[in-house]
């Protein structure tokens, strides 16, 4: 993850066709614009995307639940999101009966 002024790193997880969640300690304030670079399978090349921070999750030392952040994608590429939508599409679901 990239801002104006620093670089992070963090686990993505629970993307969508609409963004991401980013587990981090380094949480950035809501409405922070970010550029996230990531993989999906499949493609050779990473995906580069600006992202603006929606929500943001703590750490709680209580909760199994990692502490991050819920990113939105605004600048996205056609092709990387034609790349995400197949992999959601594709993925085995993460909950089911």
């Amino acid at each position: 993850m990239e801002s104006d002024h620093n670089f992070f790193t963090g686990f993505s997880e629970n993307i969508s066709e609409g963004g991401l969640f980013v587990a981090t300690h380094q949480l950035q304030d809501i409405g922070t614009d970010l550029v996230l670079e990531f993989s999906v399978p499949d493609r050779a090349t990473p995906i580069r995307a600006t992202c603006r921070v929606r929500w943001v999750r703590l750490y709680r030392e209580s909760s199994d639940a990692p502490p991050g952040m819920g990113v939105e994608f605004i600048d996205l590429d056609g092709h990387d999101a034609a790349d995400i939508s197949r992999f959601v599409t594709r993925r085995a679901p993460l909950f089911w009966d």
